[in-house]
């Protein structure tokens, strides 16, 4: 989803100018004047920065900050400021930059560029956290622990993080030597790596088994690494039984 910029109480050319570098940057970009139910408009938009023009609202601003500071959804403010008082007191009531006038579409644009990969990063930071559940197996970074069936299974710290890192993307292969660098903090040539999760991997097999879950869950790719399968082992099908063995068996039990 591209990320969005909601302008408030910017006058035209100001807001036309941000709007310009904003949309440069990838923005989805929505601007209008302040009133009472602005806060909501925000809330609705789910925007991941919001400028106000602060020399526009209320007060100047001060309440504004204050409630879309506590807002659930962390958003990032930039504040258009008079001078560096009124930064001050912007930045203490939860603006993220201020900006003074007269407006410099560069310097703009740079900040509009940084408060992006905050966003970015503070998005990833919550899916990271996000628990993942693949084949009745609950994998909870934010709790440091994996469960089956809502019981806790009793992992290392290193076998956490394996399966945790694996989590990231089920279903998808990652190298011996991203997870162990990922996990483990090492930085292995891929064979070196393969062999030293051999023996982390077995263990988390049978402590999975023993709870209950699924040790093949946690799958082998031979020759690129490992994986969290998502898809239920189908069983093999019964060997075929020829004609002649079946009638000798019926004879045995005659």
């Amino acid at each position: 989803m591209a990320p969005s910029l909601f302008i408030v109480g910017a006058p035209e050319s100001d807001a036309q100018r941000t709007a310009e570098a904003a949309r440069g940057l990838g923005f989805a970009v929505t601007s209008a004047e302040y009133k009472p139910t602005t806060l909501d408009d925000i809330e609705r938009s789910r925007a991941s920065v919001v400028l106000l023009d602060l020399a526009a609202l209320p007060g100047g601003g001060e309440v504004l900050c204050r409630q879309i500071a506590r807002l659930s959804r962390p958003v990032l403010l930039l504040a258009f400021v008079a001078n560096p008082s009124q930064a001050a007191a912007a930045l203490h009531d939860g603006a993220t930059v201020c900006l003074t006038h007269p407006l410099d579409p560069s310097w703009v644009a740079a900040q509009l560029s940084s408060l992006l990969r905050m966003s970015r990063a503070q998005d990833g930071a919550g899916q990271a956290d996000a628990p993942v559940t693949v084949r009745g197996l609950k994998i909870d970074p934010g709790r440091c622990e994996a469960r089956i069936e809502g019981h806790p299974i009793p992992l290392t710290p290193t076998e956490f993080r394996i399966l945790a890192c694996l989590a990231h993307a089920p279903g998808l292969v990652v190298s011996g030597h991203d997870l162990v660098e990922e996990a483990l903090d090492l930085q292995l040539p891929e064979q070196e790596a393969m062999d030293l999760l051999k023996v982390h991997v077995y263990r988390l097999r049978r402590k999975l088994g023993q709870s209950g879950a699924d040790p093949w869950v946690l799958r082998n790719v031979r020759g690129f690494g490992y994986m969290l399968e998502r898809r239920a082992a189908v069983a093999k099908p019964a060997p075929a039984t020829s004609i002649a063995s079946v009638r000798a068996a019926q004879r045995r039990s005659a």
